[in-house]
């Protein structure tokens, strides 16, 4: 993993604490972070919880929208969800 992403994970992490993230019951909601690279797109799945989750997959240079778009189908995959559930429950 590039050590961007890893910065920019430590960063969400101190930033995630801040009362602003949080929701009415005074929970973090889901958080999706994207890293497009040159070779990998890099994926962070945040749950309200705080739990994180780390996705990978290959950029698509010709159209990074089909790289993001197939990082989102392992998400969802990932918590067993179809793609429109996921997206409605994390997005």
């Amino acid at each position: 993993m590039a050590s961007s992403t890893i910065m920019a994970i430590k960063k969400y992490s101190e930033v995630a604490e801040d009362s602003l993230f949080l929701n009415r019951e005074g929970r973090m909601p889901h958080k999706i972070g994207i890293d497009v690279g040159g070779t990998f797109t890099d994926f962070l799945l945040v749950d309200d919880n705080g739990n994180s989750e780390i996705y990978k997959v290959l950029s698509t240079p010709e159209d990074s929208s089909i790289g993001v778009f197939n990082g989102l189908l392992e998400m969802a995959k990932g918590q067993v969800l179809s793609i429109s559930e996921f997206l409605k429950n994390y997005g």
